[in-house]
């Protein structure tokens, strides 16, 4: 079993989208924790990118990390994640795994204020598990 903590992001039809988003990796992993879903700002965005919902979620799964991301590629384009809009600032829908196994994955994520937000909401309940 594989343990993954997951950003989760969308400044585009966000409630939908995020909920589709969370729906799918409450799917896919035998276990869930969800942060609180919040606002933040854009981090590497163009000025005119309205703000973003985000959470962050801990979850256990028997996939590998390549075939999963993999899934989540195709759930972000299921929501309308394209090449163009994405140059363009509009993200429906953004999953990334940030820690993998212990591993941090992503370290521009991993610092980053839209992710250690949700993070900090769950790394007191989840230590054992992440450190």
């Amino acid at each position: 079993m594989n343990t993954f903590v997951f950003c989760v992001g969308s400044n585009y039809n966000r409630q939908c989208n995020m909920a589709i988003g969370l729906e799918a990796l409450t799917g896919m992993l035998s276990s869930f924790e969800c942060s609180q879903v919040y606002e933040s700002e854009p981090y590497h965005a163009l000025p005119q990118m309205p703000p973003y919902l985000n959470a962050v979620v801990v979850g256990e799964c028997e996939m590998d990390f390549e075939p999963l991301n993999q899934t989540l590629k195709l759930i972000e384009r299921s929501c309308g994640r394209n090449p163009e809009d994405t140059r363009r600032g509009v993200i429906p829908l953004d999953i990334d795994i940030v820690i993998f196994n212990s591993e941090v994955m992503r370290p521009s994520d991993f610092n980053a204020p839209f992710f250690r937000r949700g993070y900090n909401q769950l790394s007191q309940s989840l230590k054992p598990t992440l450190s």
